[in-house]
């Protein structure tokens, strides 16, 4: 299930959050460390986000759904 970035993207003290939507409309936060937006850029952070969110990787109790990205997952 593709996310789309909808934005704005929000520093944060371990990287940038950005929001997203998934192919149902709903609300999705993509949490990407710095180091994964520096070494494979926000496409692949996406693809990597929409894999693990297709998978239930989402953080628990998380309202919106959160995803995080890190470099091992861009991989």
């Amino acid at each position: 299930m593709a996310l789309t970035e909808i934005g704005p993207r929000v520093s944060t003290t371990t990287g940038v959050n950005t929001l997203a939507h998934d192919a149902a409309g709903g609300k999705v936060v993509v949490a990407a460390s710095d180091e994964a937006i520096q070494d494979h850029g926000w496409a692949a952070i996406l693809d990597a986000a929409s894999r693990k969110y297709a998978a239930g990787e989402i953080e628990p109790d998380s309202n919106p759904p959160r995803v995080s990205v890190r470099t091992v997952d861009c991989k």
